[in-house]
């Protein structure tokens, strides 16, 4: 543990950074540092284990340098593991001795997944003593954020001093959040939708402030509450609200801005496009009647809506 001193506040400084939490475990004697992972791999779909002889390091540096060293196997093809394929790739990968250690704790890790709905568990370095014993030295593990519901103890190990202000309050909100560097603050339903619009700024040659994604069951407090957290950033100088009506209610967006416009202080001026195509939810014969329409509107602080059809 690197020298810390203490400061006049709660925490330690190291190099200046401050740790508030410290862990402090048993010096091990290494002789080899190797790695060990399951993640999930969508590709197969399923769980993918990853295994070399070379720890101690981002596994990405050591492709990128020779990715001969990295093995992995396909862990899931049909109704469950495959344990003899790993048994064999991690002999490969790690030699015999060491393998038959490692495939015990690929088990753990794999029961560690399915029952926490884990993206990733690893293992670095998976280190190997001057006595023969293999031991996890350290070790991260990566949670599906959208299956935190069903892990209530999952939750509490969040960090919540490491989590921004805005990203806490968009989370609590039920918002997708990204900080990034522009001046243009965007509000989008749907995660594709949202990149795109991020490219389409990028492009005519604006910076995006953030990725804001309402997702498709918005109401009006979602989209208050997106406002608040945009207008928090004194950088953004324009607001665009992009929103396609195939999965996101347009009354309860425009419901939420009206809302917004009432009861926050707007200082930018705010461009909204909203699709709208309610067609498919009409009976066959009444859907000629009723084609899509975009509706685009520009508010200015203080002004009232201006409408117009596309």
């Amino acid at each position: 543990m690197a020298p810390m001193k203490r400061a006049p506040r709660r925490g330690w400084a190291t190099s200046g950074v401050w740790s508030m939490v410290n862990l402090v475990e048993e010096l091990l004697d290494i002789e080899q540092e190797a790695y060990l992972s399951l993640m999930v791999d969508r590709s197969i779909p399923g769980i993918r284990c990853i295994a070399s002889a070379l720890g101690g390091e981002d596994i990405e540096r050591i492709a990128l340098r020779s990715p001969s060293p990295v093995h992995s196997v396909a862990l899931e093809r049909g109704d469950g593991p495959e344990w003899e394929a790993c048994s064999s790739m991690l002999d490969n990968a790690l030699g015999p001795e060491m393998a038959r250690k490692a495939l015990s704790m690929a088990g753990c890790l794999y029961r560690l997944c399915i029952e926490n709905d884990c993206l990733l568990a690893e293992i670095n370095p998976l280190a190997r003593t001057h006595d023969g014993s293999v031991v996890a030295a350290d070790a991260k593990v990566t949670a599906d954020d959208n299956a935190l519901w069903r892990h209530e103890k999952l939750r509490e190990f969040r960090d919540r001093e490491e989590t921004g202000a805005d990203e806490a309050a968009a989370r609590a909100a039920g918002l997708s959040f990204v900080a990034l560097e522009g001046t243009i603050g965007c509000i989008v339903n749907g995660a594709g939708l949202a990149m795109a619009t991020m490219d389409t700024i990028k492009l005519m040659g604006g910076e995006p402030s953030n990725f804001l994604d309402v997702g498709g069951s918005s109401n009006p407090d979602k989209i208050m509450a997106a406002l608040q957290i945009l207008l928090r950033t004194t950088r953004i100088r324009v607001i665009l609200i992009n929103i396609f009506g195939g999965i996101t209610r347009c009354d309860d967006i425009a419901e939420g801005i009206l809302m917004a416009r009432r009861r926050l202080a707007m200082t930018v001026p705010m461009v909204t496009r909203e699709r709208i195509d309610i067609g498919p939810t009409l009976p066959v014969g009444d859907r000629h009647r009723c084609q899509p329409e975009v509706v685009q509107t520009c508010v200015r602080p203080g002004e009232r809506f201006l409408k117009a059809k596309d």
